[in-house]
């Protein structure tokens, strides 16, 4: 694999057409809001898209992505300002951003390091959230949102599953293809 001048933590990755795609992430004292493309048959880096588009997300780290053709959805993380709370997707059509409602009452509030897998229902996808951190707390419940009407479902589980999800990662068994 080629080395990479693009040192980051905390960023995510999809694999789109062929190709790794690198969004966010951290190196310790610049927060990063650009597309990193990794061009996996040719062994190579380029920046895909710079992150000075006016609706491109903040700056941030310990998000969360996801790959529902042909948008990479992210979510949340830590930006030089705090928690953020807001989701956007990323069109590889059209190379662009683009918001996503961000007014439901249920979702997530300052998700920081937490984890999401995507779930087809056969009739449209359901993104699972589970863990993370509130700043002040160790998060432990699953929410989902559904992108057929945008909405966040509060806790999904009837008990408590874990004692935290700090920094989480799990899998989600069955369904569809994403």
């Amino acid at each position: 694999v080629a080395p990479s001048s693009y040192a980051r933590y905390g960023h995510t990755s999809i694999i789109y057409n062929g190709n790794m795609y690198v969004f966010g992430g951290y190196d310790g004292s610049t927060y990063f809001s650009n597309i990193l493309k990794y061009n996996i048959s040719n062994n190579s880096w380029s920046e895909y898209n710079d992150g000075t588009n006016s609706s491109t997300p903040s700056s941030r780290y310990g998000h969360v992505a996801n790959l529902i053709h042909p948008e990479m959805i992210i979510f949340g993380g830590i930006s030089a300002n705090g928690a953020v709370e807001d989701s956007y997707a990323f069109d590889f059509g059209t190379n662009t951003w683009h918001m996503l409602d961000n007014d439901d009452a249920n979702r997530p509030i300052n998700p920081q390091s937490t984890s999401a897998e995507l779930y087809n229902t056969g009739t449209g996808y359901k993104w699972f959230v589970f863990g993370g951190s509130t700043i002040i707390s160790i998060a432990s419940q699953i929410l989902y949102e559904n992108f057929e009407d945008q909405s966040y479902t509060g806790n999904v589980t009837s008990a408590t599953i874990v004692s935290g999800g700090y920094n989480s990662s799990y899998a989600l068994k069955g369904g569809g293809k994403n």
